[in-house]
């Protein structure tokens, strides 16, 4: 590992994909604390990545520098006028916490501002929040512009533009998500099968065992999440087998098993008696 954090800088901007991995796994696991702002802004950029592995790592470790730095967001706005200021800003994660804050307040000049910025946003931490906002006011109107989103360059606003139109209840943007079945991004993948199996969309019990088995740590923790976000009846079978294969990534194994031990207990849990 890195002998210094200079190193590991360096390490994460131009060393191989294997040493960025490791380089993000000890940012997640020995990081010194204080360091956190020195690396979160390379962190940030590598998780929108071309490597899937990449994405993966840095999106924990982001998660982590948050948790260990103890990093609290700013409370959100409370005035429709302050919610348009902070949208109009120029740094973006000041328009994030514009887009956070919206979700209190519904007025047509926020709908127009968010849908504008939905259109013109180049940051995709931004773009991801943004399609989630806009449809929430589950306007027609703005139906085109959210399938749009579905061609994003990046996979986190692709992901949360599934789950974010999946909530509309339409039959055709429940076909063309359906669609994404295959998408590169494993978010995307794993929005897509929780879509379509709230939807009765099909048998997605293959597709997870595929993706268990895929040895991918990326793929293998898209799978748990929808086991763990539908839970059926399955699920139990499928993370015990995967467990006792062996989990590499030991995160990905503490969830695991912290989710078989929920199952273990809704199964070991008596039914409840009848009426007298």
């Amino acid at each position: 590992m890195a002998d210094s954090l200079d190193q590991l800088l360096v390490d994460l901007e131009t060393g191989t994909e294997e040493k960025r991995i490791k380089a993000l796994q000890w940012i997640g696991y020995q990081m010194d604390p204080a360091d956190g702002a020195r690396v979160s802004g390379v962190v940030r950029r590598l998780a929108s990545d071309p490597s899937p592995a990449i994405r993966y790592h840095a999106r924990l470790a982001l998660d982590e520098i948050e948790r260990r730095t103890g990093v609290t967001r700013p409370a959100p706005a409370q005035q429709e006028s302050e919610i348009l200021e902070l949208l109009a800003h120029e740094a973006p994660e000041v328009r994030l916490r514009g887009v956070l804050s919206g979700y209190a307040i519904r007025s047509e000049p926020l709908f127009e501002k968010l849908t504008q910025l939905l259109r013109d946003e180049r940051d995709p931490w931004v773009r991801a929040s943004l399609v989630k906002a806009v449809a929430s006011y589950r306007r027609k109107v703005s139906l085109p512009l959210l399938v749009k989103a579905l061609e994003d360059p990046d996979g986190r606003v692709r992901a949360n533009t599934v789950e974010a139109l999946a909530t509309l209840d339409n039959p055709v943007i429940s076909s063309r998500i359906a669609e994404m079945v295959d998408d590169p991004e494993h978010r995307v993948q794993s929005a897509v099968l929780t879509a379509l199996s709230r939807d009765g969309g099909g048998d997605i019990r293959p597709r997870i065992e595929t993706m268990l088995a895929s040895g991918r740590v990326w793929l293998q923790a898209s799978a748990v999440y929808v086991l763990q976000e539908l839970m059926p009846p399955w699920s139990q079978e499928l993370l015990e087998g995967f467990l006792k294969r062996g989990i590499e990534d030991r995160r990905l194994r503490t969830r695991v098993v912290n989710i078989i031990e929920v199952l273990s207990r809704r199964e070991s849990k008596p039914p409840e008696s009848g009426a007298a």
